[in-house]
């Protein structure tokens, strides 16, 4: 869990997790007052500090178990935050049936390689042995 919340709470630094959050944070129930609290940037930065916050807490709850259980609660918030704003997306929902709320997902279809023929048999031996060279 605290590797997993590193790595999580990491990738809010970046840009590309700014735009890939959009569509979470701006239709999430729960986190919908980020961008209006801290902005675009900001919203990131807090769900990446709260996520290391929580990680280190679990971390450190090895030897006090009291910011163990505190590790623990905010894991469990983080995760409920997570799962409301993943359902409550339009890209969330049940699977196959995006919200239709602004631009439509965009469908990935994978490219099909070509069917080739399958390779032809190999004849078996022959029962006939090939003449044996002169002077042998």
């Amino acid at each position: 869990m605290v590797i997993i919340f590193f790595f999580f709470g990491y990738q809010k630094w970046f840009a590309y997790e700014v735009e890939r959050l959009i569509p979470y944070i701006s239709n999430g129930p729960l986190i919908f007052w980020l961008y209006p609290a801290f902005g675009m940037r900001g919203a990131t930065l807090f769900l990446g500090v709260s996520e290391w916050t929580f990680g280190t807490l679990l971390f450190l709850g090895f030897w006090n178990k009291k910011l163990g259980v505190l590790g623990a609660l905010g894991s469990s918030v983080t995760s409920t935050f997570h799962g409301v704003s993943r359902w409550s997306s339009p890209m969330g929902g049940q699977p196959g049936k995006p919200k239709p709320i602004g631009n439509p997902p965009i469908r990935y279809e994978p490219q099909r390689a070509p069917i080739e023929e399958p390779p032809k048999p190999i004849p078996p031996p022959s029962v006939e042995r090939p003449p044996l060279p002169v002077g042998v």
